[in-house]
């Protein structure tokens, strides 16, 4: 092993508020009997276990506790009152250990951190650390904190962490998966969240918007649905993609309702192979350009739009 790659462990150390893990150093060229030695040294220092270390320049505190949770649950991904503290959503408590949420198949437990497994996972990098996304982490905290969720709230559309309908996408699912939190999350969404929905007219013109775009096929509004073309319709039918494109204007707590029936609608499709893609009102009002790259990322993603 060469002195660069003992200094590239080192960087790797300090982006990681020194924290480093055994495989980490495995990657760069040490053994196992170099690592017991440096540990006799007190050159590294073990923390929690598992093969998790420190560097005794950086004092062992909540910032090195969360980059060692991540390290010691590396598909995982900061959550609940941890992740809203990053996210400033929360002046938080950083004295707790932090929570990690990791996927139903996780296995193991953890000193480091409190951890829960759970479906709803999609980490992004924030600070550096792996973090669950805005909209679930104000699930998390309503199952953990109900009582911190709707300043949270506040504080993250205002700052554009999240959207409206963001959350409600996720009580919509927390709701019909009988998830904790869903109740404070309804509650929350009741106080707060604005009912105005568009008019199915203007819905339309704001759809058509997204797909006039030259990347795109021509599509059919309000075609019949390919697996119940005489019963059933469709937001928009790209036939030669052979996708479908839904726009959702309902209320959250009517999707709930109509949760059951969607998802029935979109495994109908897919057993023709057929893709759908579902937007909510405010991004296809307020994000057209995004929407109409997802539409054309996925159908490129199935081969059926040329690069």
């Amino acid at each position: 092993m060469s002195h660069a790659d003992e200094m590239a462990l080192l960087r790797r150390a300090k982006a990681q508020a020194g924290v480093f893990s055994r495989a980490q150093a495995h990657a760069v060229g040490f053994t196992d009997q170099m690592i017991r030695h440096r540990l006799r040294l007190g050159t590294w220092l073990r923390v929690g276990g598992g093969g998790i270390y420190l560097l005794p320049s950086h004092p062992w505190g909540w910032r090195q506790q969360c980059h060692a949770a991540l390290l010691a649950h590396p598909e995982g991904a900061l959550a609940g009152t941890s992740a809203a503290v990053l996210y400033q959503m929360t002046d938080g408590d950083t004295a707790e250990r932090p929570h990690v949420t990791v996927p139903p198949s996780a296995t193991g437990t953890s000193r480091l951190a409190v951890v829960r497994r759970s479906s709803l996972l999609r980490p992004r990098l924030v600070e550096g650390y792996r973090v669950n996304s805005p909209a679930l982490v104000l699930r998390e905290l309503a199952a953990e904190a109900p009582d911190l969720v709707r300043d949270a709230y506040e504080r993250a559309v205002l700052a554009r962490r999240v959207r409206p309908d963001q959350v409600a996408d996720v009580a919509v699912v927390a709701s019909c998966g009988r998830m904790r939190g869903a109740a404070a999350l309804r509650q929350l969404l009741d106080e707060v969240a604005d009912e105005r929905r568009p008019q199915r007219s203007v819905l339309e013109r704001w759809l058509e918007r997204v797909v006039d775009d030259p990347r795109l096929p021509l599509s059919e509004a309000e075609a019949p649905a390919p697996w119940d073309p005489h019963h059933e319709l469709v937001d928009r039918w790209f036939p030669s993609l052979r996708m479908i494109v839904e726009a959702d204007g309902r209320a959250w707590h009517a999707r709930i309702d109509a949760f059951a029936n969607d998802r029935r609608r979109d495994q109908e499709a897919l057993r023709l192979g057929v893709p759908v893609l579902r937007f909510g009102y405010t991004q296809i009002r307020d994000e057209p350009r995004r929407c109409c790259d997802v539409i054309v990322d996925t159908a490129r993603a199935f081969g059926r739009l040329a690069a």
